[in-house]
């Protein structure tokens, strides 16, 4: 299980950033879990942006629920089902260690991939069972060699499972490759690739 946290402001490039950890999981069904309050707020996915990511919308299943505590019910159930390659659950509060327990043995048993959005985050980080986490912002992005513009991801490593120290690293999204690469010429060490992200 996997946490991102958004960087006041920055909400819409931690969505991408999650999707882009959902693609590099699986090839399969992503099903993406918010509330009506934050389709409101931070408006719905959009088809042509998710393309440009390289993300077929047709993959993409959206469930849109009042309450966090529908939606986490909504995640628990989804991620119980391994015919699903990727959970998105968006909440707008932390959750606690027991939610986040129950959500990681689901995952577990189906392996299936959860990923936590937290798209208003704040100061305050709780503790829960997430293995890696990550708070994550815009940064200034140029055009590549075939002048399209690749999202570039300003990315602090808060949390991994061999305790690494917190680690912060400018990636861009190669939505041609399907995967994270550096923006600078330093080691890629906060974002896994496909192999990483599997185990």
């Amino acid at each position: 299980m996997f946490e991102v946290l958004a960087v006041p402001g920055h909400r819409s490039f931690a969505t991408s950033f999650a999707l882009g950890l959902a693609m590099l999981r699986s090839q399969g069904v992503i099903i993406y879990i918010r509330s009506d309050l934050a389709a409101m707020e931070a408006g719905e996915l959009y088809g042509s942006g998710l393309m440009r990511l390289g993300l077929d919308p047709a993959r993409l299943i959206i469930a849109r629920l009042r309450t966090q505590l529908d939606i986490l019910r909504a995640g628990h159930e989804a991620t119980r089902c391994s015919a699903v390659g990727v959970v998105i659950i968006e909440i707008e509060t932390p959750i606690d260690l027991t939610a986040s327990r129950r959500l990681k043995l689901a995952a577990e048993a189906s392996g299936v991939a959860v990923i936590l959005l937290r798209a208003t985050c704040g100061s305050v980080v709780l503790p829960n069972a997430a293995q890696m986490r990550w708070r994550v912002g815009a940064a200034s992005s140029y055009p590549c060699l075939d002048h399209r513009w690749q999202p570039t991801f300003d990315v602090t490593l808060l949390k991994h499972p061999d305790g690494l120290l917190e680690r912060r690293q400018l990636i861009e999204w190669d939505h041609e490759r399907l995967q994270f690469i550096t923006a600078v010429s330093q080691p890629l060490a906060a974002v896994p690739d496909g192999r990483s992200m599997a185990a």
